[in-house]
């Protein structure tokens, strides 16, 4: 007697598909990324690092839970060089509108205290790969890492 091969195919059919739905996952977000950097004189940084945790961070946690900001955060650098940046603030959103609406309300906040004479500079970055993980803000490491992507070959990039 012969047995019939549809069950089988069935099977493997049922198995093939869902395995192939189960590794295909939603597109990351590419968001805008805000970096915000100074270069304070050491006698400034407490006084600078107290005005960002009282007029900022309250600030940039009301965006995140209002949805304009995906996630943000204040740094101080570890490795301190001449003429390089030693405070930084950095943000996530996921439009130009967003990057726009931030900044334009982090500029009727009290000014951070730093010296006229001090470098500032700012960048705008586009996401490419994302990996991200929610945090408190405290204690932790800001690691930026630039790496050129080949055009259209994006989904190919593997950590």
């Amino acid at each position: 007697m012969r047995a019939n091969p549809l069950p089988l195919l069935v099977t493997f059919a049922v198995l093939f598909c869902g395995s192939r739905a189960l590794c295909q996952s939603e597109a990351q977000p590419r968001p805008l990324r805000y970096v915000s950097e100074w270069e304070v004189p050491r006698d400034h940084w407490n006084e600078f690092e107290t005005s960002a945790e009282h007029d900022i961070r309250p600030f940039m946690e009301m965006q995140v839970k209002n949805g304009t900001l995906l996630s943000w955060g204040l740094y101080r650098s570890m490795l301190i060089q001449d003429g390089a940046a030693t405070h930084g603030l950095w943000f996530e959103t996921p439009s130009v509108q967003g990057v726009e609406k931030v900044l334009d309300e982090l500029s009727r906040l009290p000014p951070l205290p730093v010296p006229a004479n001090s470098r500032h500079h700012d960048v705008l970055y586009r996401a490419q790969l994302r990996r991200a993980k929610s945090g408190q803000g405290t204690g932790g490491y800001l690691f930026v890492n630039t790496t050129q992507i080949q055009p259209g070959k994006r989904q190919n990039w593997r950590e």
